[in-house]
């Protein structure tokens, strides 16, 4: 069994591991995000990068927790505000859900800057039970005057790996 130590700097590998074994393990992490938000400039930002990748297990309590954010009284389920709410309470979600995600890779203050902004495009139902991945990638830098920019696009998969949602990211850095 081969065993990987990460250093501040640098990383190990067991002696128990084969040179290829070492090697594979070594070439999936220099593969896995290179975005870190305390480090992420934009000049340090390339396109293509990958964002890390973020997993959420939806219940009936984490949907009804953000639907509670825009109806504060619970509504009876044949209610068209009930089942409104059901709609944007998931729609809140996958936004709350793409700001952690991109948290990881971008300081907070950049994602809630004037010129960043989300957009999101629903694709398909989330359910309760429902455990949904989220990962991205940076598509585009844009420079206007001082005002420097990144575009990140961030799907949203089912346990299925079906497409569920997809977010633009304008990140202004």
């Amino acid at each position: 069994m081969c065993c990987l130590r990460v250093g501040r700097s640098h990383l190990n590998v067991d002696n128990g591991c084969s040179v290829s074994a070492s090697q594979q393990l070594i070439s999936a992490v220099n593969e896995l995000a290179r975005l870190w938000a305390k480090n992420t400039t934009f000049d340090s930002v390339n396109v293509g990068d990958e964002l890390p990748i973020l997993v959420k297990w939806e219940t009936e309590d984490t949907i009804d927790r953000f639907r509670q954010l825009i109806l504060p009284k619970r509504e009876e389920p044949g209610d068209g505000a009930a089942s409104f709410a059901n709609t944007a309470a998931v729609s809140q979600a996958l936004l709350s859900y793409a700001t952690e995600l991109l948290e990881k890779g971008f300081p907070l203050q950049s994602i809630s800057a004037n010129g960043s902004s989300l957009s999101l495009k629903v694709l398909s139902q989330v359910m309760p039970e429902d455990t949904i991945s989220l990962s991205g990638h940076v598509v585009g830098k844009n420079t206007e005057g001082t005002k420097n920019a990144v575009q990140c696009m961030v799907r949203v998969e089912s346990q299925d790996n079906e497409l569920v949602a997809e977010v633009n990211a304008i990140i202004a850095l």
